[in-house]
């Protein structure tokens, strides 16, 4: 063969190489890149919870894709965070029936599609929707309200106060968090209580039983995004521990914590399709065979 052709070997030897560059390429822009979904637990920006499931990933939940699969975890408990859409079809009774066989279902929100999911579990609880500030805060921010044990609350015992991003109130059910007296609800949004807005209790956590089992709302979905983990402030943590103790299921059917948008969200399609990479695979490799040159008759013979 003359010096200047490269025979088979060479020319899959390029294909490798070009196949490595390419997946090192790849590699290197999801690494850079993220899903800036939020609540997503694929975003690590501040308003994502990547930092929050990365920890409970360690006691190795179990992700709820379906609420039929509920059936199979009586007595466990679902964290829903952020609900982004009502239960449809059969999903509303589904979540009832593990409510009423002995489940807990956590909902947290404060956007208001919680409170259709509280509905179809069965509970009277709602979210109010309107603007929750409080003289009793941290941080300065009328909107960085405190929250305060309730007598008798068994998830609140032993916490002496937890910092809420822009709480809604809970209406109904008995109270386990509560703003203190100095709370109002800011209809103009100033920041200041004023004539037409007085100062009162509002409850930020509560829970109601069902059957055997039991619901709890949390006024405050931003409780677990990122930029409200390791404050310097409130027993946060020590809350987020008991709404999401060992063996906790989380939600993935309503739940605004499995987006994932752009490169991050074509990725987990893959993961969930195994067999489609492999069938890719595969035909590309017979395109290459089929396509690589047989040998070439020396120049001159």
């Amino acid at each position: 063969m003359p010096s200047g052709e490269r025979g088979p070997g060479a020319a899959w030897l390029v294909w490798a190489v070009g196949l490595v560059v390419l997946a090192g390429a790849v590699a290197l822009f999801l690494h850079v890149s993220s899903a800036g979904d939020e609540f997503s637990r694929h975003n690590p920006s501040w308003n994502g919870t990547s930092v929050f499931f990365e920890e409970l990933d360690a006691r190795e939940p179990v992700v709820i894709t379906a609420p039929a699969d509920l059936r199979g975890h009586p007595g466990a408990t679902l964290l829903v965070v952020a609900p982004g859409r009502a239960p449809v079809g059969d999903e509303a009774g589904e979540y009832r029936a593990f409510v009423a066989s002995g489940g807990t279902i956590v909902v947290a929100d404060d956007f208001g599609a919680g409170n259709a999911l509280l509905a179809a579990a069965g509970t009277s609880i709602r979210f109010d929707q309107r603007n929750l500030s409080s003289l009793e805060r941290a941080f300065e921010l009328p909107a960085a309200v405190l929250g305060f044990p309730a007598p008798g609350g068994d998830l609140a015992g032993n916490l002496t106060a937890v910092v809420f991003d822009r709480p809604v109130a809970v209406l109904g059910g008995t109270p386990l968090l509560e703003t203190s007296r100095l709370s109002w609800m800011d209809g103009d949004g100033d920041g200041r209580p004023g004539a037409n807005e007085p100062l009162e209790r509002y409850i930020l956590v509560a829970h109601e039983e069902i059957g055997a089992g039991r619901v709890v709302a949390v006024g405050d979905a931003s409780l677990f995004i990122n930029a409200m983990q390791d404050l310097r402030v409130g027993d946060n943590a020590l809350l987020l521990a008991r709404l999401a103790p060992d063996g906790v299921l989380v939600d993935g059917v309503v739940s605004r914590t499995t987006g994932a948008s752009g490169p991050v969200g074509t990725v987990l399609w893959l993961q969930e399709r195994p067999v489609l990479i492999v069938a890719v695979a595969a035909a590309a490799l017979i395109a290459l065979a089929v396509r690589r040159p047989g040998r070439r008759t020396e120049r001159g013979a």
